[in-house]
């Protein structure tokens, strides 16, 4: 069995109030106590965003990899995704190198909308069994996402979007000011969020928008009226 991420957890800065940077997932066979075997997990689909969220950053490759140095494990191997991972996203697995019953592999997130599948497997006297999920599938998502959108399902339920695909920009707040709808921004955008004075800070999906650099010092006037989200960046 492997368990399902926790369902308060996405992607983001360690010490922050909505989650870490760093995630832990175990499998094991708990029917079998006696049972022990050497785990492989694998990290497959792993998003490779430009950067680390919509406005910063220009590293490449893997957005979630396994922590390096972890006790009871050889190094991790990358499979793909070193630079540009290509379609279908990143790969990565790492082995265990003790025989046990049950085992807890970390994570650390190197993306805001980090996105991955994870697998487990234990090999018992040299064969190799696959771990099941809750719901029956051989991997579970990270972060928790039962659609499969990308985007944490606790966020998606924090603003209301549950069931939305992540490509979609639907914002209506307020009406009148811009677009019927929309803000320019997807939900898997809004998601991912953006660094404002080097603050990271995610969108509200149901609420658009307006980046404003002011390069006169002129400031945002009457703007402040229209009742948009207002974000003063800098270059």
């Amino acid at each position: 069995v492997i368990k399902n991420c926790r369902e308060d957890w996405r992607p983001v800065a360690e010490g922050a109030a909505r989650g870490s940077d760093e995630i832990s997932i175990s499998a094991s066979v708990p029917d079998h106590p006696d049972v022990a075997g050497k785990w492989r997990f694998t990290l497959m689909d792993v998003s490779c965003e430009t950067g680390n969220c919509l406005n910063a950053g220009e590293e490449t490759g893997l957005d979630l990899e396994f922590v390096r140095g972890q006790e009871g494990f050889e190094e991790p191997r990358t499979i793909r995704g070193g630079g540009s991972c290509g379609e279908g996203g990143g790969e990565e697995e790492i082995e265990g190198n003790e025989t046990t019953n049950e085992a807890t592999v970390r994570m650390k997130r190197r993306d805001y909308g980090a996105w991955a599948r994870l697998k487990a497997e234990i090999n018992v006297d040299g064969v190799w069994y696959k771990a099941l999920s809750e719901d029956g599938k051989d991997y579970v998502t990270i972060p928790f996402d039962k659609n499969e959108n990308r985007i944490a399902d606790q966020w998606e339920e924090q603003y209301g979007v549950s069931g939305q695909a992540g490509d979609v920009d639907l914002d209506e707040k307020p009406e009148g000011v811009g677009r019927e709808s929309g803000d320019g921004f997807t939900n898997y955008e809004e998601y991912r969020g953006v660094k404002v004075h080097a603050a990271w800070t995610d969108l509200d999906p149901g609420h658009k928008d307006l980046f404003i650099r002011d390069e006169t010092g002129l400031g945002v006037g009457l703007l402040t009226e229209l009742g948009l989200h207002l974000h003063l960046i800098d270059e």
